[in-house]
Protein backbone atom coordinates (compact mmCIF):
# COMPACT_ATOMS: atom_id res chain seq x y z
CA UNK A 1 0.00 0.00 0.00
CA UNK A 2 1.11 3.57 -0.65
CA UNK A 3 1.16 4.82 2.94
CA UNK A 4 2.19 8.33 1.89
CA UNK A 5 -1.27 8.79 0.36
CA UNK A 6 -3.42 6.53 2.54
CA UNK A 7 -5.85 8.13 5.01
CA UNK A 8 -4.09 8.79 8.32
CA UNK A 9 -6.65 6.62 10.13
CA UNK A 10 -5.48 3.67 7.98
CA UNK A 11 -1.84 4.45 8.69
CA UNK A 12 -2.53 4.44 12.43
CA UNK A 13 -4.54 1.21 12.15
CA UNK A 14 -1.60 -0.44 10.33
CA UNK A 15 0.88 0.77 12.94
CA UNK A 16 -1.14 -0.39 15.96
CA UNK A 17 -2.88 -3.44 14.48
CA UNK A 18 0.06 -4.91 12.59
CA UNK A 19 3.40 -3.41 13.62
CA UNK A 20 2.81 -2.93 17.35
CA UNK A 21 1.20 -6.39 17.51
CA UNK A 22 4.22 -7.99 15.79
CA UNK A 23 6.59 -6.18 18.13
CA UNK A 24 4.69 -7.36 21.23
CA UNK A 25 4.45 -10.93 19.95
CA UNK A 26 8.14 -11.14 19.03
CA UNK A 27 9.23 -9.47 22.27
CA UNK A 28 7.29 -12.08 24.25
CA UNK A 29 9.15 -14.84 22.38
CA UNK A 30 12.50 -13.13 22.99
CA UNK A 31 11.76 -12.79 26.71
CA UNK A 32 10.90 -16.49 26.94
CA UNK A 33 13.96 -17.48 24.95
CA UNK A 34 16.26 -15.33 27.10
CA UNK A 35 14.75 -16.78 30.27
CA UNK A 36 15.32 -20.30 28.97
CA UNK A 37 18.90 -19.53 27.90
CA UNK A 38 19.71 -18.00 31.26
CA UNK A 39 18.18 -20.97 33.09
CA UNK A 40 20.23 -23.39 30.99
CA UNK A 41 23.61 -21.64 30.67
CA UNK A 42 23.45 -18.61 32.90
CA UNK A 43 23.53 -17.72 36.50
CA UNK A 44 24.35 -14.65 38.54
CA UNK A 45 26.44 -12.17 36.53
CA UNK A 46 26.62 -14.46 33.49
CA UNK A 47 26.53 -12.98 29.97
CA UNK A 48 23.10 -14.57 29.55
CA UNK A 49 21.76 -12.87 32.67
CA UNK A 50 23.22 -9.52 31.52
CA UNK A 51 21.60 -9.99 28.12
CA UNK A 52 18.26 -10.80 29.72
CA UNK A 53 18.51 -7.77 32.01
CA UNK A 54 19.47 -5.51 29.10
CA UNK A 55 16.48 -6.81 27.15
CA UNK A 56 14.11 -6.27 30.10
CA UNK A 57 15.23 -2.62 30.35
CA UNK A 58 14.76 -2.21 26.59
CA UNK A 59 11.34 -3.86 26.71
CA UNK A 60 10.15 -1.76 29.65
CA UNK A 61 11.00 1.43 27.74
CA UNK A 62 9.49 0.19 24.49
CA UNK A 63 6.30 -1.09 26.13
CA UNK A 64 5.79 2.30 27.80
CA UNK A 65 6.40 4.04 24.48
CA UNK A 66 3.90 1.82 22.63
CA UNK A 67 1.30 2.42 25.33
CA UNK A 68 1.84 6.19 25.17
CA UNK A 69 1.44 6.20 21.38
CA UNK A 70 -1.71 4.08 21.43
CA UNK A 71 -3.37 5.84 24.36
CA UNK A 72 -2.38 9.48 23.80
CA UNK A 73 -0.63 10.29 20.54
CA UNK A 74 -2.75 8.39 18.05
CA UNK A 75 -6.07 9.39 19.67
CA UNK A 76 -4.89 13.01 19.53
CA UNK A 77 -4.29 12.74 15.79
CA UNK A 78 -7.59 10.92 15.24
CA UNK A 79 -9.55 13.43 17.30
CA UNK A 80 -9.30 16.17 14.77
CA UNK A 81 -9.13 13.94 11.69
CA UNK A 82 -12.68 12.77 12.17
CA UNK A 83 -13.82 16.14 13.48
CA UNK A 84 -14.71 14.54 16.76
CA UNK A 85 -16.57 16.77 19.21
CA UNK A 86 -14.08 15.63 21.86
CA UNK A 87 -10.78 17.06 20.64
CA UNK A 88 -7.90 15.46 22.52
CA UNK A 89 -5.28 17.84 21.12
CA UNK A 90 -5.07 20.86 18.92
CA UNK A 91 -3.01 20.73 15.75
CA UNK A 92 -0.44 22.97 17.48
CA UNK A 93 0.03 20.30 20.17
CA UNK A 94 0.96 17.68 17.59
CA UNK A 95 4.48 18.95 16.88
CA UNK A 96 5.75 18.58 20.48
CA UNK A 97 4.18 15.10 20.69
CA UNK A 98 5.80 13.98 17.44
CA UNK A 99 9.19 15.39 18.42
CA UNK A 100 8.98 13.52 21.73
CA UNK A 101 8.05 10.29 19.94
CA UNK A 102 10.94 10.69 17.49
CA UNK A 103 13.35 11.21 20.40
CA UNK A 104 11.94 8.11 22.12
CA UNK A 105 12.40 6.16 18.88
CA UNK A 106 16.09 7.07 18.92
CA UNK A 107 16.37 6.00 22.57
CA UNK A 108 14.60 2.69 21.97
CA UNK A 109 16.70 1.91 18.90
CA UNK A 110 19.85 2.67 20.93
CA UNK A 111 18.69 0.26 23.65
CA UNK A 112 17.98 -2.37 21.00
CA UNK A 113 21.56 -1.98 19.76
CA UNK A 114 22.67 -2.65 23.35
CA UNK A 115 20.60 -5.84 23.35
CA UNK A 116 22.21 -6.95 20.10
CA UNK A 117 25.71 -6.25 21.48
CA UNK A 118 24.87 -8.19 24.66
CA UNK A 119 23.60 -11.12 22.58
CA UNK A 120 26.77 -11.14 20.52
CA UNK A 121 28.87 -11.20 23.72
CA UNK A 122 27.29 -14.45 24.91
CA UNK A 123 29.42 -17.51 24.32
CA UNK A 124 27.72 -20.06 22.15
CA UNK A 125 29.08 -23.53 22.74
CA UNK A 126 27.84 -26.13 20.25
CA UNK A 127 25.21 -27.31 20.18
CA UNK A 128 23.16 -24.29 21.21
CA UNK A 129 20.20 -24.13 18.86
CA UNK A 130 18.19 -22.30 21.49
CA UNK A 131 20.67 -19.42 21.49
CA UNK A 132 20.69 -19.24 17.69
CA UNK A 133 16.89 -19.09 17.83
CA UNK A 134 17.05 -16.29 20.39
CA UNK A 135 19.46 -14.29 18.21
CA UNK A 136 17.10 -14.77 15.25
CA UNK A 137 14.15 -13.54 17.34
CA UNK A 138 16.11 -10.43 18.35
CA UNK A 139 16.91 -9.82 14.67
CA UNK A 140 13.20 -10.14 13.76
CA UNK A 141 12.25 -7.79 16.58
CA UNK A 142 14.78 -5.27 15.26
CA UNK A 143 13.27 -5.58 11.77
CA UNK A 144 9.73 -4.98 13.11
CA UNK A 145 10.85 -2.05 15.23
CA UNK A 146 12.80 -0.42 12.40
CA UNK A 147 9.80 -0.83 10.07
CA UNK A 148 7.40 0.89 12.47
CA UNK A 149 9.85 3.68 13.29
CA UNK A 150 10.28 4.30 9.55
CA UNK A 151 6.51 4.38 9.05
CA UNK A 152 5.90 6.69 12.01
CA UNK A 153 8.85 9.05 11.48
CA UNK A 154 8.60 9.04 7.68
CA UNK A 155 4.86 8.96 7.07
CA UNK A 156 2.60 9.50 10.07
CA UNK A 157 4.47 12.21 11.96
CA UNK A 158 5.22 14.51 9.00
CA UNK A 159 1.63 14.25 7.79
CA UNK A 160 0.22 14.84 11.29
CA UNK A 161 2.52 17.83 11.75
CA UNK A 162 1.36 19.17 8.37
CA UNK A 163 -2.15 19.36 9.81
CA UNK A 164 -0.89 22.19 12.01
CA UNK A 165 -0.06 24.19 8.90
CA UNK A 166 -3.10 23.38 6.76
CA UNK A 167 -5.93 23.98 9.19
CA UNK A 168 -6.40 20.39 10.37
CA UNK A 169 -8.04 19.02 7.24
CA UNK A 170 -7.08 15.39 6.71
CA UNK A 171 -7.06 15.61 2.89
CA UNK A 172 -4.66 18.53 2.97
CA UNK A 173 -2.13 16.43 4.88
CA UNK A 174 -1.74 14.03 1.93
Amino acid sequence: MDWQHAPLDHVIDEIVGIHHARIRETAALVRCSLRNANDRWGGPASPFERTRDTFETFWSDLDTHLFHEASRVFPAVRSFLDESPQVVATPAAILPMMLRMEAEHEDVLARLRQVRVACAACPVAPPAPEWAECAELVRRLADHLEAVVTMENGVLFPRAIALEHVGATPDAAL
